[in-house]
């Protein structure tokens, strides 16, 4: 069996040697590097074998040679190299990758209560507390976060994170912390640590859902919060 060559990466290794026999005589550092990365650039492309990619290279290195050398050129094609060069995830902006974060969570979510729903029943009472003013802080303290992010979509860029993986883990984590912390309010002012007066139905709903809202919105808020509960605990206990 002749292993026939494919043509992307014929013309790769082509390119290769013309380069090889040319780089003597190139002595300016900064051209030096831009054509190391160029070569790193060509294994990939014949792995691809993506023939776009592969001219692009050609053109790189047609600037090399030229008198002038167009370095500026060659810079343009070797950076949208390693764009492409980089997964998917990595290709993202944060932003999207902020949502793509959150859409997993709504996800999981969502499959957690197709599942709870056919085989689990929410208890009436938790602790003696009635279970749907429960689910109606963790649920209140979800959308919160969820709308501060969707708020703030646009300020994720300015973040410099050199683990991309937190752009994704914000989106992902953000709606259950604001969940815990709207049930952490919601257990502080029903045992009245922090006396808010609620009143009767409706305005105990309302109250608790606004308290939770700002709680999964607000970090500043449930920050503030936790501590002045902190200090109350902390007179009681002395």
């Amino acid at each position: 069996m002749v292993f026939k060559m494919n043509k992307v990466k014929k013309e790769a290794l082509e390119l290769l040697d013309v380069i090889e026999k040319r780089s003597e005589v190139i002595n300016d550092p900064d051209i030096q590097k831009e054509l190391g990365l160029l070569i790193c650039h060509i294994y990939t492309i014949s792995k691809k074998r993506d023939e776009f990619l592969l001219k692009s290279a050609k053109i790189a290195y047609s600037s090399i040679i030229k008198e002038p050398c167009e370095l500026n050129v060659i810079k343009q094609i070797n950076e949208n190299l390693a764009h492409r060069k980089k997964p998917p995830y990595d290709r993202m902006t944060p932003s999207t990758k902020v949502i793509l974060g959150l859409c997993i969570c709504f996800y999981f979510a969502f499959s957690l209560l197709i599942v709870g729903g056919t085989g689990f029943k929410v208890p009436d009472t938790f602790f003696g507390i009635n279970s749907s003013l429960v689910l109606l802080a963790a649920g209140s303290g979800a959308i919160g976060s969820i709308v501060s992010i969707m708020s703030r979509v646009g300020e994720f860029v300015d973040l410099a994170h050199r683990d991309h993986m937190v752009y994704l883990f914000i989106g992902l984590f953000k709606p259950l912390i604001g969940m815990a912390f709207a049930v952490f309010v919601f257990c502080v002012v029903k045992a009245g640590i922090i006396p808010i007066d609620l009143g009767e139905q409706p305005r105990e709903e309302l109250i608790i859902a606004a308290l939770a809202f700002l709680s999964g919105f607000s970090e500043r808020f449930a920050k503030d919060f936790t501590q002045k509960t902190e200090k109350v605990l902390n007179v009681s206990a002395t």
